[in-house]
């Protein structure tokens, strides 16, 4: 996963309180570090390998849940009482998105390029883009007047 930032918009607590044995006094800033949470080896298996069939729900140990439970795995639309409340409209336009260009389209890296040789690193800063610029070449596979 490749978040777009490595932290959560910071919230201030109103108050003193304390989460986990963890003291939190008032006027506190939190930031949630998402990259943290995608790379923790506690919760993920072979981080470096590009296995996106570990968040299928066919598994109750690496199963991610976008519901929010208290084991938060990854946090694409924040959490609690401010999260996104266009989540769920979300999560359905991007798979509907994929699936058309999974349906439409044949993919494959560009000439000379190997499938190992395609990098996962992310520039770590405000924002994260990839180090290299995702490259991939597709080719139609249904008839052309489809497309139209």
């Amino acid at each position: 996963m490749h978040p777009a930032g490595p932290f959560l918009i910071p919230h201030e607590s109103t108050r003193d309180t304390q989460i986990n044995g963890y003291y939190i006094p008032a006027k506190t800033r939190v930031f949630i570090d998402t990259h943290g949470l995608g790379r923790n080896t506690k919760i993920w298996n072979n981080l470096d390998e590009f296995r996106p069939e570990r968040h299928l729900p066919n598994d109750d140990i690496t199963r991610v849940e976008i519901s929010h439970g208290p084991d938060f795995k990854i946090l694409p639309f924040s959490a609690g009482k401010r999260k996104c409340s266009g989540a769920p409209l979300g999560v359905k336009l991007v798979l509907m998105a994929l699936a058309r260009l999974f349906h439409c389209y044949d993919w494959s890296p560009p000439d000379g390029v190997r499938h190992e040789d395609i990098g996962t690193n992310e520039v770590y800063g405000m924002t994260m883009p990839k180090a290299t610029p995702l490259m991939a070449v597709a080719k139609p596979r249904l008839p052309a007047h489809l497309y139209h």
